[in-house]
Formats: structure tokens, sequence, C-alpha cells
């Protein structure tokens, strides 16, 4: 029978001994017993255990995990053991009251490790609280609860975000240095200092700046809109300011090669034999497969690297290990997570992250010129070391440049100013950066090498640049200026534009320029007096004008004594001699160049041209070519010039300025070759003033107008003169002398008055008809050589009227010399019946007298005796008046009534003192008959020419 309780779990067999002994005696001794007999007990197990978690003891479980576990990755492993055998001892897990759900899951239910089952994000979730029950397959099942804590434990897995993606502000140009225009804000969903941001601006240019803390943007330095109107600028946000290091696990090795010892376990069995023998394994799964970094000596527990491990590549390794005993029949096994996270070693050198493309690829720094030594210039920073802890410090070292020990970098990247920096001489120094993981780096000895920026990241240049400071006075370009001013010149007039330079930059280059005093010396005096303000001065555009008329001053100059000051009131003299001049005392150099060409090298050509004449010459204008047909040539350019004597100060004449330059034609004919000088000749401007009113031009005109009336009317008064002159002239073709008179019926018609082809003596066929007319029709007095007749005498085409013959057949074209001469003995009848009204008074001279004394009185007329021309004829020898001619109807009509009258009764005179010649001449047989021949007695007695009326 059982004494007393069977606990199969602490002694689960027992081993009797029984022994026999017969009651045949009473004395033991004398007893009879058999062979002693062995009885092995085994207690059968009843499900009388509850599941224990180990470690006995442990209320809870809780672990660290670093966010970021994707699915599969063992977060951690519980284990519970029964006492109990068979089902009674199988424990079985589950999880409980999963907050949040879904991230965690059993890889196997008898086993207790617990994988992700989500990617686990800080950001997300924090922590993840369950209950593992662990369950005995007894019956009825007893069951254990534990809980369970996971705290996520934050990486920096988040990149800073702005709250906007760009920013825009305008800025007045005069706003303060200091003045705060934006401020940028970023945020890091990371926690700790992972969340603290930094702030930084890619390139500020030298004129804005960012508190790194708040995110101010800043003005740095003073703005000019002139100068630049618009800044883009690049803000940065760096979380984890100082690179604070990752948490590590509790067990850790460094970065070490292939089959390097990592950690050894070690566990215990408190039985005896096989049962106590302890075996050590992973556990392998298939979401987490960091055990294929490590191998485990079974019997030993020593875990060593199967590969190598690179800590910047995977920092944290996660295991289950697994320790078994040899017990049989079935082993009894624990399990125990180990994370092993790899200390850093310095492997990896710092990197400058390299600006956005089209970003300077520089770091740039401002200090200001003159800043005592020691001034920090800046921070050099922007390299990263992929490395942890001490191993990720960067230290920064000047590799090239700096030859001239400006600047000192200490190793934290703090630059110092070591010598006095002047912008004026040096505005920029340039050098470059290492960046460097060893505290002791030096620059190579030796010749500088040759470095790539591009593929060797440890490198960076940065460039320091010097704000200017107001040190530097405005300079004038010249210490004498000089110009010239004309007589008549407006009001308001430019005369001359100086220019002072000031060597700084921004405001502190503004320069301001301002009258000091203005002196007037009078030509030939050696003494001058202070004048009123003749002349004003533009503050900022320098141009000199004037403010008064100067007739009065001339002839003289002026000196004006002239200052520029910049905003500190550093300043500079200088002195402008103002020559009065006429405009004949210009000279005009036409160049074969554009206005813009000319006067781009107008002030080295006026120089070179001093130089060699000796003289100060002033250029007055510049325009283009007026050629003296008022024609522009857009070609070529007019400079126009003034000459003083450096002696005597007064203005050269043309002249003598043209003289000059051809005294030094050898000095110049460079010069001029070298510019393309064309000519060098006077210049006196006739052009209309440019504010002409509109009843000045209308004045001009009228007087334009009317002068042409008064020409038009003149012409027309010397024409109608002309025309009567000549047919006055012409009244008269025959001649009479002291025996008779010729009718003037019986003249041919010879009037050179009479349209073509009317003549006879002009219708010679071969030569003569349209010569001979032509000449008629351009000559002012009447033909006086008519011997060309005899050509036509025996011509075979005459017309009617022509010495008595009919004419032969014509053809169709001379019908009209036929007409011509039918219509001209008409007009003979009609002059004949005039000159019947009324005597015509003669004055007759001898042949070769000339008048002296006489002057005929209106309606008289002068015969001059020629020498009659005698032609042969077929039917005898007929004379010709030398001066022969005869007077159409037309012409006569065009006399005044008056004159006409006075004509007629002179005729009727004639006509009775000359009754013999009449009488003998009174009638011609008809038109074709020629009377001429009849009187050959009376015209070689007495023949006659008009020769005036």
């Amino acid at each position: 029978m059982v004494k007393s309780p069977l606990n199969r779990e602490l002694v689960a067999t027992y081993e009797v001994t029984l022994s026999v002994i017969d009651n045949a005696s009473d004395l033991p001794e004398r007893s009879v017993s058999v062979p002693n007999a062995k009885l092995t007990v085994n207690v059968l197990d009843v499900n009388d255990n509850t599941p224990q978690f180990k470690p006995f003891g442990i209320t809870y479980y809780t672990e660290r995990i670093l966010e970021g576990a994707t699915p599969g990755t063992t977060l951690i492993a519980v284990a519970a053991v029964d006492p109990d055998k068979g089902l009674n001892g199988l424990v079985t897990y589950t999880l409980l009251d999963l907050v949040p759900p879904g991230y965690v899951q059993l890889e196997d239910s008898s086993a207790g490790k617990v994988i992700a089952n989500r990617t686990v994000d800080y950001e997300e979730v924090h922590w993840l609280n369950f209950t593992v029950r662990a369950s005995d397959n007894g019956s009825p099942p007893r069951a254990a609860e534990i809980p369970v804590y996971l705290e996520i434990v934050d990486i920096n897995d988040n990149n800073p975000i702005f709250d906007q993606p760009s920013y825009q502000e305008a800025v007045f140009e005069d706003v303060p240095v200091g003045t705060v225009i934006l401020t940028v804000t970023a945020t890091d969903a990371d926690s700790g200092n992972f969340a603290l941001i930094e702030y930084s601006l890619g390139d500020g240019e030298g004129k804005f700046a960012i508190n790194p803390t708040t995110g101010d943007i800043y003005v740095l330095s003073s703005l000019d809109r002139e100068k630049k109107d618009h800044y883009i600028l690049t803000a940065l946000a760096k979380d984890n300011p100082g690179d604070v290091a990752s948490n590590r696990r509790e067990n850790s090795v460094q970065e070490i090669p292939l089959r390097s010892n990592v950690y050894e376990v070690y566990a215990t069995d408190k039985d005896e034999g096989l049962n106590g023998a302890v075996r050590y394994s992973f556990l392998k799964t298939a979401g987490n497969r960091d055990w294929e970094f490590f191998t485990i000596d079974p019997i030993s527990g020593l875990i060593q690297t199967a590969q190598r491990l690179d800590r910047e590549t995977q920092a944290v390794y996660s295991l289950i290990l697994v320790a078994s005993d040899l017990g049989q029949p079935v082993p009894y096994e624990t399990m125990q997570p180990l994370q092993v996270a790899l200390e850093d070693i310095d492997d990896n050198e710092p990197l400058f992250v390299r600006p956005p493309k089209g970003s300077p690829q520089y770091q740039l720094l401002t200090v200001p010129e003159h800043s005592p030594r020691g001034t920090l210039v800046g921070n050099v920073t922007g390299a990263v070391d992929a490395d942890e802890g001490l191993n990720a410090i960067v230290y920064y070292f000047i590799a090239v440049g700096n030859e001239e020990k400006n600047f000192h970098l200490q190793p934290d990247g703090r630059l110092l100013v070591l010598r006095d920096l002047d912008r004026e001489r040096e505005a920029i120094f340039s050098f470059i950066v290492k960046a460097s993981s060893n505290r002791s780096w030096t620059p190579p000895r030796g010749p500088s090498p040759t470095l790539d920026l591009v593929a060797d990241l440890t490198l960076q240049e940065v460039r320091v640049v010097l704000e200017d400071i107001n040190d530097q006075p405005p300079r004038f370009t010249k210490a004498e200026y000089t110009a010239g001013v004309a007589t008549d010149a407006k009001v308001g007039s430019e005369l001359i534009q100086v220019l002072a330079l000031d060597a700084d930059i921004g405001n502190n280059s503004l320069v301001f320029y301002s009258i000091l005093a203005i002196h007037y010396f009078r030509a030939l005096a050696n003494d001058s007096e202070d004048v009123g303000q003749v002349f004003t001065m533009g503050s900022v555009d320098g141009i000199l004008r004037t403010f008064d008329l100067f007739m009065a001053y001339s002839p003289g100059y002026f000196v004006v004594d002239i200052v520029a000051r910049d905003l500190a009131g550093h300043n500079d003299t200088a002195i402008i001699g103002i020559y009065i001049l006429r405009d004949d005392q210009r000279v005009k150099i036409v160049i074969n160049e554009i206005p813009d060409r000319v006067r781009s090298f107008e002030e080295e050509f006026i120089h070179l041209l001093s130089n060699i004449t000796g003289a100060i010459v002033n250029t007055d204008d510049v325009q283009f070519h007026v050629d003296k047909k008022g024609r522009v040539n857009f070609a070529q350019t007019e400079l126009l010039i003034h000459v003083v004597n450096r002696d005597t100060n007064r203005i050269l004449d043309v002249d003598r300025v043209i003289q000059m330059i051809d005294e030094n034609k050898e000095q110049l004919r460079n010069l001029f070759r070298n510019y393309n000088v064309l000519d060098v000749q006077p210049a006196i401007s006739v052009r209309l003033p440019d504010d002409m009113s509109a009843l000045q031009m209308a004045i001009i005109v009228l007087a334009i107008l009317l002068f042409l009336a008064a020409m038009l009317f003149v012409l027309m008064n010397w024409y109608y003169r002309t025309v009567h002159k000549r047919k006055l002239k012409a009244i008269v073709a025959g001649s009479a002398g002291n025996r008779g008179f010729i009718d003037i019926m019986d003249m041919p018609n010879t009037n050179k008055y009479s349209f073509d082809g009317a003549n006879p003596v002009w219708l010679d066929p071969f030569c003569r008809n349209l010569e001979l007319a032509t000449q008629a029709e351009h000559e002012d007095d009447l033909p006086e050589n008519l011997s060309e007749i005899t050509d036509l005498w025996n011509s075979p085409t005459r017309t009617h009227g022509t010495f008595g013959r009919e004419p032969a057949a014509v053809k169709p074209d001379d019908d009209r010399y036929l007409r011509a001469a039918i219509q001209e003995y008409d007009n003979i009848a009609k002059l004949g019946q005039i000159i019947r009204e009324g005597p015509i008074k003669l004055i007759q001279t001898e042949l070769d007298e000339e008048p002296r004394d006489h002057s005929p009185g209106q309606g008289s007329l002068r015969f001059r005796h020629k020498p009659p021309v005698e032609l042969k004829g077929p039917d005898g020898i007929h004379v010709v008046h030398g001066s022969t001619g005869t007077l159409l109807a037309t012409d006569l009509n065009s006399l005044p009534e008056d004159d006409q009258k006075g004509l007629g009764h002179s005729l009727e005179t004639l006509t009775a003192a000359e009754a013999t010649a009449f009488e003998r001449n009174a009638r011609t047989e008809s038109a074709k008959s020629t009377p001429l021949h009849k009187l050959r007695d009376v015209i070689m007695e007495s023949p006659l020419e008009i020769t005036e009326l």
C-alpha cells in the first residue's frame, strides 16, 4: 500500500527489494528465507502540474525591438515547461489580448517564438503588448499565462519634411542687416535626437543666413536691387544633430571577419548521464534568416561568424538559441533569444554631401574685410561619416590653397582669420578642404597633387567672400576736365559728364557730385572773379549743365571746382575748364565709322590727338555726317571738336587748327589711318534751332512762296517782251531804195515763225528742210543769208508760190507743204491790205554806217542796206534781198491795236513816195510768181533790212 503521496515529477520510479521469511521458528535466525526479490514501481503520471514559464518565478516578459522589423522577424521567444509526462506535459502556446492587434503571431504553436506579422514602425506604434498562454494537453488541460511587453525602439528612418515645398518673400533693399525676413519649419516623425532638426542654407550668397535651431532666415549683408533683384536659396533641414549613436544591445561584437568568435552560450541540466547532456543549436525559421550569418558549436555553445559582417549593412542580428538534452524518450529543450549588435570600427571615411545639380558645388562663407585676427569666418560642414560614435567624428583640414596663410582651419571645422584682408586687393579666397576621420591627417608633401573633386567626395571647395566696408574714397578719372560752351547756348545745355569711381561695392560705392566754386577768367587777363551759379551739376549723373546765358562772358573761360563724395564722407576734387566758343571755332573730323563705334574710341582718339598737337582738344558732339548738299550719310560720323591753346587758354581759330594738323600730318597720318579719318574741315552749323516755333516756320514758307511768285512774274514779262520784239523785227521782210518799194505781197514766204514746211526756201528735199527749220525756231533774229536758195532753184520739188512754176506731182507726204504755201499767200494778201491803211516811217542809213546819235521812236523802222543776192534761174537773173522775210497776218494781229494803225499809216506814206516802183510791181500773177526779179534795179540801188523797231 502507498504509505505517503507519490509525486511522479519528483520520483517517477521506485525500486523495492522484497524478502520472504517463514514463521517456522520463533527465532529469526532459525527462520528460512528465499533470495531477495527486486520490485520496480513506476509512478504513473497524472496531469497535476500547470506549465511554468522560464525563468521560474518570472512574472512578465519585456523586450526592446528596433523599428523596421519586417514580417517573419523574431521579436521574442518565451518558454514554458510542464513536468508532467506525455500529453500532460506537452505545452501549446497561444497569444491573447494583442494591443494593437495584427502585429505579432506565433511561428509555431508548439514553440514560444513570437514573430512580426507586419512591419513594425515606431511612428505607428510605440509598444506591442499581449499575453502568452501556455497550455498542456492533459485532461482536463492546465494552462498558465504571462504578459509580454515589447517596446519599439525608434531608429532614424525618417527625413525632415518642410511644412511647405517652397517659400517666397519680398524684402526691401534697404532692410537693416539682421532683419528676419522668413522662417522655415520642418518636422521629423522620429523621436528623441532623431527628431531634433538643424537648419542650414545651401547657398546664402553672402547675403542671407539661417538660425540653425529656429529656421529664421535673416539678412546677413546689405542688399542692392540694382545689382541683383532676386535670390533663390536652398534651405536644408538635418535631423539628429551631433550624430548621436544608436542604442546598443547588451551583447555586441565588433565588425569582424569570417570565423570570428562572437559569443559562447552555456546551459545546465541537473539530470545525469544523457539526460543531462546539453546540446546547442539555432532555431532556424524561414522568416528570420539571421542564423545564416553565424555558426554554433553544438557541444561547446561557441558562436562564430559564418560570413563577414558589416555594421553599415546590418547593425543588429536576432538569434534564437536552443539548448536541449539527450534524454529519452523525449528530450527536453529550452530557448533563449540573443541579439547580436555589431560594434563600429573606423572603416569609413567621411564624405561631403554634394548639393543638387545646378547649385554651386562649393561652400560659401563670408567675413567683413579688415576683420581682426582670430575672427570666426564660419564653420566648414557637410561631411558625413557612416561610422558611429567616436569613429563618426569628422576632422577638417586645408588640403590645397591658403598659401599666404590668410586663414586657419581648426579640426572641428571652424575657420578663423589670420591676416588683415583687403577686399579691394583680393575679394574672394578659395581653397580645398579635406574631411577625414584621422585627427592627425596632414597634406602630402611635395608638389601640390592634382585633386579630383568629382571623384573624391572627401574633398570640398570652400570660398570665402570678403564683405565690403566703406573704406575707399571716390577717385575722379581725371584731375582736370575741359569742355566748351557756345555763346548762344541755352539754359540747361549739357556740357560734359565727369566720372569718379569708388573701389567699394554696393551702397558704399555710391558717388555724389557737387560744385565747390566757379571762377571766370577774361581773355588776356591774369585775374579771375567768382561768378554766381552759371552752371549746375547733377549730383548722381555728374553732368555739368548751363544755368545762365553766356553772351556777356565772351571771350574768356571758366574754371569750375568740383567734388565727389561717398556716403561715408570720403571725397576727391577736380577742376573743369569751360571755354566760351563760337560755332566757327569748331572743327569737323569726318570718320568712316558709325557714331556708336566712334564713341567707343573717342576718348583714346582725342587723347592721342591732343598729345600730337600739343593743345587741349575737347569734343563738342558726335553725330552722323551731313555732306554739303545736306544729305545724311549713316555710315560716317562727324566728330565736332574745338582746340584750346595750353599756354593762353584761348580757343584756336579753325584755320589755325587745320594749319596745326597740316604741320603734324606726318605724325597724324598713322593716327588718322588707324581710326579711318576721311577729312578735317571747318564745321559751321546752319541747322535750324531745335525749338523753332510753328509761326516762324510759317513765315519762312510764306517768304519762299512770295519769292517764287516774283520770279515767275519777272520771267513771264521777259518772255512776252522777247516774243513781241521778235515779231516787230520781222514786220518788214523786203527792202526799197530811193527809186521804189517792194510790195510785201510779192515777197516769198520766209517768215521764221511759220510752221515747218510753210516756207518754200526750206523745202530742200535732200537735207535742209528739218535742219534749217530747227535753227529758225531757236534764233532771235531773222536769217541774214539766204544764199542757200541757189540750191533750191533747180529743185524738182517746189510748192505753190515758188518762182512762178507749177509744182510737180508730189507724194502724199508733201501735201502739207502745198497747203502751207497757199495759206501763206492768203496771209500775204491780208498783210497788204493792212499796210495800205497807214504809212510806215523809214529811217535809211548807208550800207556800212551804224547809227550813233539817233534813237528811233515808237512806230518807226530802221533799215540797213545789205548787198543783194543774184540768183540764176531758167528764165533769167533774179535778185533776192539779202535780208528778205515776211510778216504773217497772225503775227501782225498779235500787235497792239495802236501799233497796227501806226504801222499801216507808215506803209501808206512809203507807198506814195515810191509810186513808180509800186506801179511797175502793182500786182502779182498768182501765188506761184516771185516778183523780186522785176525790181532788180531798185533792189540793187536801195537794199534795206529791218534792224530795230
